[in-house]
This record gives C-alpha cells, sequence and structure tokens, in this order.
C-alpha cells in the first residue's frame, strides 16, 4: 500500500484550484544574471493544473489517503524537530511511523537521515522506474522523461542510458537543456583525472 498524507493531498487540491484561478500576469527570473519578466499564457496556466489534476487522479487511483496521527510513543526526536520541518516533511515521516512504512522520496540526505535517526526506510523513486519499465507498467519514454527530469532537477539518478538521452533530444520542450545537460557532463567527464 502506497500512504499519502491527507494534508498533502489537500495541497494539492488547492493548489490545482489555485493554478485554474491564478491571474497572474507572469513572474520574475533571474537569467544569466539579467533580471527578466516571464510572462504566464493561459496555455501554461491549464498544464500547470493538468499537472496536479493528474497526480491527483493518480493518488485517487493508486494510493490511500490518510489523516495522521502519528505513532502512538512519538519519538522525543521528531516532536523537537516539529517546528524545524516543512508540514508535508513532519507529517510524512509521523505517517512512515504510524503505518510502519517505508519513506518514498527523492532526497538521499533525507532517506539517509531518518534511517539513521528514526529506522524508516527509504525507496529512491527511480528504482520504482526502473522496475515499472521491466514489468512494462511504464513505457520506454515515461521512464526516459522521469529519468531526464530527474537528472536536469539536479536529482540523484543511478543510470541515464542513451534511449533516454535521446528521447529527451526529441522532445521540443526539453532538447536545448537534454543537449546542453549531455555536453556539461561529458565535458566534465573528459577532464577529470583517472587514477
Amino acid at each position: 500500500t502506497v500512504y499519502v498524507c491527507q494534508g498533502t493531498y489537500d495541497r494539492f487540491k488547492q493548489a490545482e484550484v489555485e493554478a485554474l484561478d491564478s491571474r497572474a500576469e507572469g513572474h520574475a527570473a533571474d537569467i544569466d544574471g539579467q533580471f527578466a519578466f516571464l510572462p504566464i499564457t493561459e496555455e501554461a496556466r491549464k498544464w500547470k493544473a493538468s499537472q496536479y489534476t493528474e497526480a491527483l487522479r493518480l493518488m485517487d487511483e493508486h494510493c490511500e489517503v490518510c489523516p495522521v496521527y502519528g505513532p502512538e510513543q512519538m519519538p522525543h526526536e521528531l516532536i523537537l524537530l516539529k517546528d524545524l520541518l516543512d508540514t508535508d516533511t513532519y507529517d510524512a515521516l509521523a505517517l512512515c511511523l504510524e503505518k510502519g512504512a517505508a519513506l518514498f522520496s527523492v532526497d538521499e540526505r533525507l532517506r539517509n537521515w531518518v534511517y539513521g535517526v528514526f529506522g524508516i526506510k527509504g525507496v529512491f523513486p527511480y528504482l520504482v522506474a526502473m522496475k515499472g519499465l521491466q514489468d512494462g507498467k511504464i513505457s520506454r519514454g515515461d521512464h526516459a522523461e522521469f529519468a531526464l527530469n530527474s537528472a536536469l532537477h539536479n536529482r540523484t539518478v543511478f543510470a541515464l542510458h542513451a534511449d533516454d538521452v535521446f528521447w529527451g533530444l526529441q522532445q521540443p520542450q526539453m532538447a536545448a537543456r537534454t543537449l546542453e545537460f549531455v555536453a556539461t557532463h561529458l565535458a566534465t567527464a573528459l577532464n577529470r583525472r583517472y587514477a
């Protein structure tokens, strides 16, 4: 069973509504040291809302949404950290302790830390994606998109295959970033000294 905290689910619902109702004209960004205004189009607004809609659909279909009470004996360390952790992280840890569940997170440091402090095992999403690909649950393109987006957002990735890169170069919205990512990492690898 995959558990999702009720508060997290509710925040996704609220974000979906806000994405659709937002009347923001754009947002500020730093592009190569220059201040820039990036307009938000109606298409971008709908796309953002669709991402929340799809995440909510998947949660409804594959997860059990639970209120978080925590274990009967809440660890003292978690109580001390309540004000330091964001609500979603605190709730996820309390729910893991309550249900005896593993933590599903892209954050390797968090997974290692909660295992060391609370004994909560962690699951790396990339391994789930690899298993899904092997079992035919997700397509090669879905796997490539996940792997490339993880790499492009500086997530820890175990393996990026040539098929993943090739797929990314074929996607108009990802081609330039994929090429830049590959070129940067290839240049770094070629300039590295090997023992």
